[in-house]
């Protein structure tokens, strides 16, 4: 199935794709300035880093990511 024709099945829907489009790349933008939580992170903070990672279409990528360290040297 066509991309266009999906569109065209779906009355209405045309006008708001832009506006998708340009939320899912700011939150791809947040998404990299996002440090993965840590394992005493707060329930607020992960449920809003997996939002971001989902409509940045993010969800499941850098799984082995680990939260930065302090005073590491390269």
């Amino acid at each position: 199935m066509d991309i266009m024709a999906t569109i065209a099945a779906i009355p209405g829907v045309g006008p708001f794709l832009p506006y998708l489009a340009l939320a899912m790349a700011i939150a791809a933008l947040v998404a990299m300035a996002l440090p993965p939580p840590a394992a005493s992170s707060g329930t607020l903070y992960r449920t809003v880093y997996s939002l971001v990672n989902l409509l940045a279409a993010n969800k499941g990528h850098a799984a082995n990511a680990n939260a930065p360290t302090t005073g590491a040297t390269p």
